[in-house]
């Protein structure tokens, strides 16, 4: 079986800025648990981990995801997303 090992802390930029948003919250934000998607979620959606985890979001079994999300048409249908961090700029080269 599938087997996620949640004892390792969670790291990198997307968690520092989620955690300075709890720090300057001044308590108004508190008590998050960061944990992987689910096991259902990748059964159900076993193409894509992101989309797997807006899946969560959809069926209420997370209040959120963090992480480098592109804004799918599939994703936007299933939950709202904030206005986003950082801008990728992708490049499609097609030889002559």
């Amino acid at each position: 079986p599938e087997y996620f090992n949640n004892s390792i802390p969670y790291d990198g930029v997307y968690i520092e800025f989620v955690n300075s948003i709890v720090g300057i919250s001044e308590g108004d934000i508190n008590n998050i648990t960061m944990t992987h998607k689910s096991r259902g979620s990748s059964i159900a959606i076993p193409s894509s981990a992101y989309t797997a985890a807006v899946y969560d979001i959809e069926n209420g079994l997370i209040d959120m995801a963090i992480g480098p999300f592109w804004i799918t048409g599939q994703r936007l249908k299933m939950t709202a997303f904030t206005v986003p961090l950082i801008y990728d700029k992708t490049v499609l080269v097609i030889p002559k």
